[in-house]
């Protein structure tokens, strides 16, 4: 099967589905370059150089980057059997709803569930 692993840290994750002997395809936010011990199929948000700090304003929250990147993989590549979203959405359902609206299988909550998670009041009250 061939995953898109998609979030902050996208490395547990990504690591997982190699060891389970998927196909992936990374989208990370810092790009680390260990990443590239698991795929070579990786997009990173943060393209840094070793020993660099990156010095410029970003104009998006880190989940648009990180969706607008998928979308690009998925488009070029159009092959991957299902997404696996990580860290950074969970104050992002609108997100989670384009991810769904991609028309690959995802192996997420829906952007009701992400919203719902979010309401601590009715948690409190589960």
């Amino acid at each position: 099967m061939k995953l898109l692993i998609v979030g902050f840290n996208a490395r547990p994750i990504a690591k997982a589905a190699a060891q389970a002997n998927h196909q992936i395809g990374i989208i990370d936010y810092f790009g680390d370059m260990d990443l590239l011990q698991l795929t070579r199929n990786c997009f990173a948000v943060l393209r840094q150089k070793a020993g660099e700090t990156l010095h410029r304003p970003l104009h998006r929250t880190p989940a648009e980057y990180l969706f607008l990147l998928a979308e690009t993989m998925i488009e070029e590549q159009g092959d991957f059997d299902g997404i696996l979203i990580g860290s950074g959405f969970d104050k992002y359902p609108e997100i989670i709803a384009k991810f769904h609206a991609l028309g690959v299988k995802m192996y997420a909550n829906t952007a009701e569930k992400f919203t719902l998670c979010r309401m601590k009041k009715k948690m409190n009250e589960l």
